[in-house]
């Protein structure tokens, strides 16, 4: 098991994030030079991880490439192609129509969660342990970078939906986006601006995502959780940006108004479900203190730890200890049997409909043959480098 990953740090740790705009100094050149030092930080600490863990099937030069395919794809994640902020401006000028007495607020949040819960579906659906020498370090490695890019779709989209919900016109959409991501992971770790300190906080958590994968047993639930919450703290930091720009006050869903104890009862609630999962349904789920907290959450993060609940069911059946563990959490919540099946449900539509997209992106590399593992790096090469469709359709 790598000392990577300590267990209070499979689900990170969200601090308040300001609802203020970002600062003066993000412009496109400041935030270009923050993205490629991302990415090289990123690189160089998942190299170094990988010469500490205990996975004695990675060679030396299966651990520069993963680095280096990582480095490649985040240098590449985030660009907004040309067109696209029309596009989203179109579906949510739809969308609008549609929903004539629901805030812009409550949209930007729904599409938030819509979008989590495809990231963490991503996590899940394409986390291949690196197990077997050659073939499962290179499909690991194909893996990895299709989900960095699947889930960096995910959040470049939901920026730009934001934005479009609050009217707020983008000059620079690639790096607005990327300021973005920058301020919400680096805040979320801790990082008390977006700058350098955010940008060195981003590259810890993106390596972090990236080892998770490798951890057997737990890799695709970790990856999932890990998906979902960064991709949940870009909707919120866009929501708090976009709406102090249009002069729309925003109450409940600002990460600044986040209650202190989330973190923990996320961490609560995964731990429950590992262990039904393990076969120990009899874990208490939260203390005594936590659930009184309960009481007092808002309704989206109630919303948030049940959608981190049923991740860890969304791939494979449920077991009796699980089900349990779930209609008590659920329970705990305030949601009924109903909302539990309608989000089970949907988690789990989300990891066939991604999985099937990896099957297609995999190719024939699945029949096997003495090319195989040179076919897998080949399409991870090309994907990290060029940005190539993740979704392999």
């Amino acid at each position: 098991m790598p000392d990577a990953l300590p267990a209070d740090q499979l689900v990170p740790a969200s601090a308040p994030v300001p609802s203020a705009p970002p600062p003066d100094d993000a412009d496109d050149d400041g935030v270009s030079g923050r993205w490629r030092e991302m990415a090289q930080a990123a690189a160089g600490e998942v190299r170094e991880r990988l010469a500490h863990v205990r996975f004695p099937q990675l060679s030396p030069g299966d651990r520069e490439r993963i680095a280096r395919r990582l480095r490649e794809a985040v240098e590449m994640a985030l660009r907004v192609p040309e067109g696209r902020p029309d596009e989203l401006a179109a579906e949510i000028r739809t969308l609008r129509e549609a929903n004539p007495d629901v805030s812009a607020t409550d949209l930007a949040w729904r599409r938030t969660r819509e979008r989590a819960r495809r990231a963490a579906a991503a996590g899940a659906a394409t986390t291949v342990p690196a197990l077997v020498p050659g073939v499962g370090t290179a499909l690991a490695a194909l893996g990895m970078v299709a989900d960095w890019h699947f889930v960096a779709e995910q959040q470049r989209d939901l920026g730009l939906e934001i934005a479009a919900l609050y009217g707020v016109e983008l000059a620079d959409p690639t790096s607005e986006v990327r300021g973005l991501f920058l301020a919400s992971t680096g805040l979320a770790l801790g990082a008390a601006r977006a700058g350098d300190a955010a940008a060195k906080a981003a590259s810890a958590q993106v390596a972090r995502r990236w080892m998770s994968r490798l951890v057997p047993g737990l890799g695709a639930a970790v990856a999932g959780g890990l998906n979902y919450v960064s991709t949940l703290a870009v909707g919120r930091t866009a929501i708090a940006r976009f709406s102090h720009e249009a002069g729309v006050e925003v109450r409940g869903l600002s990460p600044a108004a986040m209650h202190p104890a989330l973190p923990r009862l996320r961490q609560a609630t995964v731990t429950a479900i590992q262990a039904a999962a393990l076969g120990d349904g009899t874990v208490p789920v939260y203390t005594r203190e936590q659930r009184e907290i309960l009481e007092h959450l808002s309704q989206a993060e109630r919303e948030e730890l049940l959608d981190l609940a049923v991740l860890g069911a969304a791939d494979e059946g449920v077991s009796s200890e699980e089900e349990a563990v779930l209609a008590h959490i659920a329970g705990e919540l305030g949601f009924g049997p109903a909302e539990l099946d309608e989000a089970l449900r949907g988690a789990r539509e989300g990891v066939q409909s991604v999985r099937g997209r990896f099957t297609r992106l995999v190719g024939r590399a699945g029949r096997g043959g003495a090319d195989t593992a040179r076919h897998l790096w080949s399409r991870a090469r090309r994907l990290s480098s060029r940005g190539e469709n993740a979704h392999g359709d």
